[in-house]
């Protein structure tokens, strides 16, 4: 949350999901992904962030899914020191 704050953000609501091994094509599966999509509309979200680093497929796959901005925790560091510098 404070990393967020950080970075501009306004964090939101929170979900954990667990997983055996990350789903190779959307990290969270399709089935969590339509669960978080609903939940982050819900809450007026305008962007997604995971506390995990995603590939650069898992992050568009997941940002269809979703039809929403996804960040993962090595670009939201990246944006924190864009901002300060």
């Amino acid at each position: 949350r404070s990393l967020a704050s950080s970075g501009g953000f306004t964090p939101g609501g929170e979900m954990f999901f667990k997983r055996d091994r990350p789903d190779a094509a959307a990290f969270i599966g399709s089935g969590q992904a339509a669960r978080l999509a609903e939940a982050a509309k819900a809450e007026g979200a305008q962007c997604i962030i995971f506390d995990r680093e995603l590939s650069a497929v898992q992050e568009r796959n997941l940002s269809a899914l979703v039809d929403m901005p996804i960040v993962d925790r090595s670009e939201l560091i990246l944006r924190i020191f864009a901002r300060r510098a």
